[in-house]
């Protein structure tokens, strides 16, 4: 393993262009994974690595290498679509939908929903069956906040 994580600490492209490939992590304590990269945090230089269905999380002063295996981009589905018995009755899908842009508007949070997916300006999407689990971003913080707000949504909210 050649390439040490260091050179990743600074150079965010060089991090942008880790995600979706398949990599080996080295641990401090000297244990190895191997997943696909789904995400790095820019600012704590955080990883999330995800395979067969599993998430591992490595925060950067654990990790002491990282070795790509491969180059080519591979999307972690079982992240992207949710499954049937995971989110319940899908006739209430598109009810949960219009509820939650209507308090996210309420909130004073421009949305607007574009095809299947609500979109928070240009940082964040929130897909079916649009919960808290179903946030994307890139920014932690932006992310943490959405999520906040969803979580404070009345069930009786219409």
């Amino acid at each position: 393993m050649d390439d040490d994580f260091e050179c990743i600490k600074d150079d965010v492209f060089f991090q942008k262009s880790l995600i979706g490939k398949r990599v080996k992590i080295k641990t401090a304590d000297n244990v190895f994974f191997e997943g696909i990269v789904y995400v790095i945090d820019p600012v704590y230089k955080t990883v999330i690595l995800c395979d067969n269905e599993k998430i591992r999380l490595f925060v950067y002063l654990s990790i002491e290498c990282l070795e790509v295996l491969s180059e080519e981009v591979i999307e972690p589905s079982f992240l992207l679509e949710p499954k049937q018995n995971d989110i319940g009755d899908w006739k209430n899908i598109k009810e949960r939908r219009e509820r939650l842009c209507k308090w996210l508007k309420h909130m004073l949070i421009n949305v607007k929903e574009e095809g299947e997916v609500l979109k928070v300006e240009e940082y964040l999407i929130i897909g079916p069956p649009y919960t808290q689990e179903t946030c994307y971003c890139d920014n932690t913080i932006i992310l943490e906040r959405i999520r906040n707000i969803l979580n404070m949504m009345p069930d009786e909210f219409q």
